[in-house]
């Protein structure tokens, strides 16, 4: 869906994370911002786990 609208989400996170929301009711905010990086390739370890959210702690 990000490629079809031509948004980088390493480049525009803000803009892919709105994309992705208006492109999917039901994502929640949380939901849509992990999405975002995962697909930004950010947040990765080195043992291949995502780094837990701020908002989870």
């Amino acid at each position: 869906m990000l490629t079809k609208d031509r948004l980088d989400a390493a480049r525009s996170p803000l803009r892919s994370l709105r994309a992705l929301r208006r492109a999917e009711r039901r994502l929640g905010l949380i939901t849509a911002r992990y999405l975002v990086d995962a697909v930004a390739g950010r947040g990765e370890r080195g043992d291949g786990g995502m780094r837990r959210s701020r908002l989870m702690h």
